[in-house]
């Protein structure tokens, strides 16, 4: 869809004086005057911001929003710039590359700050204009004690642009909750942003994957969150805490498996390492079909104990996976193939459900189909 930033402006700035010229290459200079009794003295006007007279709202603009929404500056307090901070380097480049390229912002626009608590500060700045390709001379730097780790912080020093996007957020929402596509991107910008994976170290154990929220401000941006999960067949509830802390509670594997489908983890690359790490030091098992089944245990030509040495398993399980009783795990069915002339495609073919841990099963035939070729970039590139 096309947003058309020329009738966005005069609804924006309906109660200014709002001046809009048009340029070459399809672009409008947008700026307002203020209103004051005598135009010689007072505050002086906005600087003037240059737009294209339409942007293309895609997934890519949709997953911004929902990145902003969760770590940009929203308050109405101050409405002379745009703010958006991360300590993960790839959101970072992802909103510069939004807000250089969809709202033509330069660098000379911005104020880019690094804030820090550990290390020496010419090293700090080194890293981050490296990885930002920005010159060291544009970072501002700071030190801020209650920082864990190194934080980027973008601001944009416009009141027209910030005015604009507010709108632009506002007219988008809508339409993102009802178009599928731009749905799954602004939950994947919201959790790089917002997400949390619930988990129990000392138990093991995935307790919940979420998003957190403000539950003082932003209960509507909760409820719209939870909407658009709804929209996914995503089961989810909220947990209100004391605080500016609540969050938003998914758990169960078929929920994670249904967050791993529409790739929830791919704006972020920190956050989708830890869960995967969880995830792939969980046992999955393998509910077979007991034809197969059979043929498979016939065709390894050697006794239960021999079985259960090279599975790591007992001759007891392997009576009862032979009877059905019991399952495999998908690496013992993986050594096991190395014994057999069937395939992975024949086990894939022939599995009616899978189990993550002692969850519940998973009849899912792209469940099924992932775990056998279970990496990083298969289940989330």
């Amino acid at each position: 869809m096309e947003l058309d930033i020329i009738e966005i402006a005069k609804e924006t700035f309906k109660d200014k004086e709002l001046i809009l010229e048009e340029l070459p290459n399809n672009k409008v200079k947008i700026w307002y005057k203020n209103e004051r009794m005598y135009r010689s003295i007072g505050g002086t006007d906005p600087r003037p911001f240059v737009l294209s007279k339409s942007m293309e709202l895609d997934e890519g603009f949709a997953e911004a929003i929902g990145l902003y929404l969760g770590d940009g500056k929203t308050t109405k307090n101050d409405m002379r710039h745009l703010d958006f901070a991360s300590k993960d380097y790839d959101i970072v480049i992802f909103m510069l590359n939004f807000f250089t390229k969809k709202f033509l912002v330069n660098l000379h626009n911005m104020t880019i700050t690094v804030k820090h608590k550990t290390g020496d500060k010419n090293s700090i700045l080194e890293k981050w204009s490296k990885l930002l390709k920005i010159p060291k001379s544009k970072f501002k730097i700071s030190y801020v004690s209650r920082n864990r780790y190194d934080t980027v912080s973008i601001q944009i020093n416009s009141a027209v642009l910030r005015k604009m996007f507010d709108e632009i957020v506002h007219i988008s929402l809508p339409i993102i909750k009802e178009n599928k596509l731009l749905r799954i991107a602004f939950l994947k910008g919201y959790f790089a942003a917002e997400g949390t994976v619930g988990y129990n170290e000392n138990e093991n154990y995935l307790n919940y994957i979420g998003f957190s929220y403000n539950p003082k401000t932003e209960k509507w941006l909760r409820n719209y969150c939870i909407s658009c999960l709804n929209k996914e067949n995503i089961q989810s509830v909220f947990r209100e805490r004391k605080g500016n802390r609540s969050d938003i509670i998914i758990s169960g594997w078929r929920n994670y498996w249904k967050l791993l489908s529409i790739k929830i983890f791919g704006g972020c690359e920190r956050k989708k390492k830890r869960f995967f790490e969880i995830f792939l030091s969980r046992n999955i098992y393998c509910n077979l079909n007991e034809e197969f089944r059979q043929l498979l245990f016939n065709s390894l030509d050697m006794s239960q104990r021999e079985i259960a040495k090279i599975i790591n398993s007992h001759q007891g399980n392997v009576c009862r996976t032979i009877k059905g009783k019991h399952l495999l795990n998908v690496n013992q069915i993986k050594t096991l193939i190395g014994y057999t002339n069937l395939s992975i495609g024949n086990f894939i073919e022939n599995t009616k459900a899978v189990r993550v841990g002692n969850g519940k099963n998973i009849l899912d035939r792209n469940f099924i189909e992932t775990v056998f070729k279970i990496n990083q970039e298969t289940l989330c590139s």
